[in-house]
């Protein structure tokens, strides 16, 4: 294959299974944006399962067309699937994932599916509309609640702020104490830039690190929240599969200083 081939191919397997390209970019404001962007399909999900009503087990591929509502204005998939062999036991189902978002100043959203095999057993009936499993957004896997202890000023162009917080709560069911700092810039367009590390202890005084970083916007006085992802290191055993995951986080400040951490597998 010609290397000159190589984006647009490589356009076409992003299209073909439910993702979307990012193009090496010159300037850190085109990355925020892309990391915007990201953020603002992770946000919302809605989920359906479905299962063909005569489901072949003949190996071939089968297209897949999701319609919405008017107020869709685009939605972005996989063409379809590749059904089991025959000699297979049990039937499959594609399991379709839409995230949904409102597009500034127009009243429509985008919609995002990715497909996923799921075997079903033989014998067994689904009918269409039925909820299921999020797939790229797995099981919670934290929770904590804390508060805003320190904020420094680090920069006025542009505006930047270091802060630092402590918390307490879950991560994946064992109990944690921690504490992290991150730096907050203010863009143009008033959207928040942060990133962030922190470190957490169990009861067994065994250490979990973690660095991040996120896109923020400001509530009502002064509340901020933010998306974005975390990236974990123990050396924990029980926690080990921490090592392997990115997470999915919500974390929201209220106008008293209050924080909320929630974090999700990012399969």
């Amino acid at each position: 294959m010609d290397l000159s081939d190589g984006p647009k191919t490589l356009a076409q397997l992003a299209s073909q299974t439910g993702g979307r390209v990012f193009k090496d970019e010159d300037s850190d404001a085109a990355i925020y944006e892309d990391l915007r962007t990201v953020e603002a399909d992770l946000r919302d999900q809605y989920r359906l399962i479905y299962k063909p009503v005569d489901m072949k087990h003949d190996g071939a591929f089968h297209r897949v067309t999701l319609k919405g509502p008017a107020r869709v204005q685009n939605i972005v998939g996989r063409a379809g699937y590749y059904a089991p062999h025959a000699d297979l036991n049990g039937g499959i189902i594609p399991v379709a994932q839409c995230g949904c978002f409102q597009i500034a100043r127009f009243a429509a959203c985008t919609c995002r599916i990715a497909l996923q095999w799921r075997t079903c057993g033989i014998g067994s009936k689904s009918s269409g509309g039925e909820r299921g499993e999020s797939i790229m957004i797995g099981e919670q896997i934290s929770e904590t609640k804390g508060k805003r202890l320190v904020r420094r000023v680090l920069s006025v162009d542009p505006p930047t702020a270091e802060v630092s917080f402590e918390d307490s709560g879950t991560t994946l069911g064992v109990a944690i104490s921690g504490m992290g700092t991150y730096t907050s810039t203010i863009r143009p367009d008033g959207s928040v830039f942060g990133h962030g590390q922190g470190l957490s202890m169990t009861q067994d005084g065994e250490a979990i690190t973690w660095t991040g970083t996120g896109i923020g916007k400001f509530g009502a006085g002064g509340a901020i929240s933010y998306r974005g992802m975390l990236f974990f290191q123990t050396a924990s055993q029980k926690l080990a599969r921490l090592n392997n995951l990115c997470g999915a986080f919500e974390y929201d400040v209220d106008a008293s200083g209050n924080t909320v951490s929630k974090v999700w597998e990012w399969k």
